[in-house]
């Protein structure tokens, strides 16, 4: 039988036609990997046809990786797609959905959409349009689902509670496994796959590790199918969904992955209109541009083919300018070097008039050259820009600080999106200087669509040492905890006496790595009852881990003596438990007393013979309740 497919316009009518006579629908979800793994861009196309080429249409739902991370008491899944649209161009809706083995236990999240344009909310309210599914049946969950347009994903937010009531199983420090994905078309009648994504079967992730941040497996598809090609001028993408591990590990401002950033450049298209020489200049050559956030600190790496002391032609001096748009401001991040050091000293002393650029200088909002506000109000503003000449790595890089950024901007930086974003290189004679290359390939003559989300810095290795729990993550409230930690260095062997601090709430100790890299300390749990971060630190590394502090359960004796009654409370290590009211209660009468430094409280005046009832009624989060009784 010969499939047809209509674009989604031509069969709204008959589906929302099937939802006015009640025809029996089913949503079929779609199951979804992580950046943890990845799959081919390219690769997508209708199940029920095989050997059918790849559609190009839908870019929707062609995945290409999948990241698991943690969130703020939440497992984070991430589906990467080649272009989020609102809905494919052969389907009235998309299913996406991501399943994981835990605890034995298949579990599955699911989510689902219409074009709200075309099917308005007649499918909302038939289903609900996300969920969970634990063995083949529904789980009670409140997670989140976001499409994000910009960064091309589907992120599910998972709260970790609802994972374990529905698996029976702790997620703290926990291993799942059979990661897979899947996102599919939904024309309401049925759901018909379009691209799947699977781990490989050893691929493993363990809960609360930070995605590529050590303790998960990075591995490819399992069975990759044929990609299309990139463009030779197009480099990967950094992710947006950066982790807070990520970003404090850009701390030294670390070179980016070799081949990664916003956008690649040509070699050989650098030429300055004032140099006498018309071939290529390597000076001037820009290949590569990308961004990366620090603590404090936007950084643009503009990549140069070969990066000198100067131009290698006519002019003394070459400068680079890196461009980009924050809540509708524009911004300018120049800096020049000579080989000539007197030059530099020149160029400042021009710019006292006011109308030339410092060597290092930040403009924001400024008018064209052209315009002749650009002599008398320029846009050059103060801050603490710097630029960095790497000759040895062909790096220019340029560090803003944040507070600059939100100065100028007048919005705060974190999290936000920044566009046009752009890179020029030019010689520089101190008073003229002629354009010779720009990043993306055709800018400024036509606007610059890059875009880079504050925070990721997926095109950056980790600049610490990987370090990795090994030790206890759960631990009854007052007990102390066996934790441990493995510290590896670059190569991945064992880091010896190196100090690891662990931290849980106002709790911390440390300890020192032995021959095998392992640091290990008893760790008191001064914390209440629920899931928490126990955070480990060690040259620079810093790790957080989930940690599940329990109630702490508590045992009650009581015994008399001609009318008196002592109850003694004990935690179940029979460690006494201090300063716990203790009922004693006899028919009508009843006496508190609060347990001293051996956890004994004591009660008097009880007729001989009758029975007393010890009570001790616990404390939320703390304590469990238990009872006693004793003949006075």
């Amino acid at each position: 039988m010969t499939t047809i497919r209509l674009p989604r316009r031509a069969a709204v009518a008959a589906a929302l036609a099937a939802v006015v006579l009640g025809g029996s629908l089913a949503a079929l979800a779609a199951e979804a990997p992580c950046t943890t793994f990845t799959d081919p861009a390219g690769d997508s196309r209708p199940a029920d046809v095989p050997g059918a080429p790849a559609q190009t249409g839908e870019p929707t739902l062609d995945l290409t990786g999948v990241t698991f991370e943690p969130a703020e008491a939440s497992l984070s899944v991430s589906l990467h797609v080649s272009k989020l649209g609102s809905a494919p161009e052969f389907s009235l809706g998309d299913s996406f959905s991501t399943s994981f083995t835990h605890g034995g236990k298949l579990v599955k999240l699911y989510a689902y959409r219409y074009n709200p344009t075309e099917i308005g909310e007649a499918a909302g309210v038939l289903f609900d349009q996300t969920g969970m599914d634990v063995n083949g049946k529904a789980a009670t969950t409140k997670m989140k689902v976001t499409y994000d347009a910009k960064s091309n994903r589907v992120l599910f937010a998972l709260p970790l509670d609802d994972l374990e009531k529905a698996t029976k199983t702790p997620t703290a420090g926990a291993a799942l496994s059979a990661l897979t994905a899947e996102a599919a078309g939904d024309n309401l009648l049925f759901a018909e796959p379009w691209d799947t994504a699977a781990a490989a079967k050893d691929a493993t992730y363990v809960v609360g590790t930070p995605c590529g941040g050590g303790a998960a497996k990075v591995v490819t598809a399992a069975s990759p199918s044929p990609s299309a090609s990139p463009s030779p001028s197009a480099s990967p993408s950094p992710s947006a969904s950066p982790s807070a591990t990520a970003t404090a590990g850009l701390a030294n401002a670390g070179l980016p992955l070799p081949g990664c950033g916003l956008s690649a450049d040509p070699k050989g298209d650098a030429k300055a209109l004032n140099a006498n020489n018309p071939s290529s200049d390597p000076d001037l050559d820009l290949t590569n541009l990308t961004l990366g956030t620090t603590a404090d600190a936007l950084v643009a790496y503009a990549k140069v083919d070969k990066l000198g002391a100067g131009p290698t032609q006519s002019t003394d001096g070459h400068r680079f300018t890196v461009n980009f748009i924050h809540n509708k401001n524009v911004f300018a991040l120049a800096g020049s070097a000579y080989k000539n050091a007197q030059s530099a000293a020149i160029k400042n002393g021009l710019a006292s008039t006011g109308q030339f650029s410092k060597v290092t200088q930040l403009t924001v909002n400024g008018p064209p050259l052209t315009d002749p506000n650009s002599r008398t109000n320029p846009g050059f503003v103060a801050s603490g820009l710097s630029f960095t000449f790497d000759q040895k790595n062909s790096y220019v890089i340029a560090r803003l600080p944040i507070a600059d950024i939100e100065k100028y901007g007048k919005a705060p930086f974190a999290g936000a999106t920044i566009t046009a974003i752009s890179a020029t290189s030019a010689t520089d004679t101190t008073v003229v200087s002629s354009q010779a290359d720009v990043v993306p390939d055709g800018a400024p003559t036509k606007p610059s669509t890059l875009t880079y989300t504050a925070g990721d810095n997926a095109c950056f290795a980790p600049t610490t040492l990987p370090l990795t729990s090994v030790g206890a993550v759960r631990a009854q409230f007052g007990d102390t905890a066996a934790v441990a930690a493995k510290l590896v260095d670059g190569s991945g062997a064992p880091a010896a006496g190196k100090a690891v601090t662990f931290a849980l709430g106002a709790s911390k100790v440390t300890g020192k790595t032995g021959a095998d890299g392992v640091a290990k300390a008893q760790l008191p749990v001064s914390e209440r009852a629920g899931t928490r971060s126990l955070v480990l630190t060690a040259d620079g590394a810093s790790r957080s881990v989930v940690f599940t502090v329990l109630v702490e359960k508590t045992l009650l004796r009581a015994s008399s003596s001609a009318g008196s009654v002592t109850a003694t409370l004990t935690d179940d290590e029979r460690k006494p438990v201090v300063g716990q009211v203790v009922t004693f209660t006899s028919g009508a009468r009843k006496v508190t007393a609060r347990t001293n430094a051996q956890g004994i409280a004591k009660a008097t005046g009880f007729t001989v013979g009758s029975t007393v009832k010890v009570t001790y009624a616990g404390v939320s989060g703390m304590y469990a309740g238990s009872t006693a009784s004793a003949t006075a």
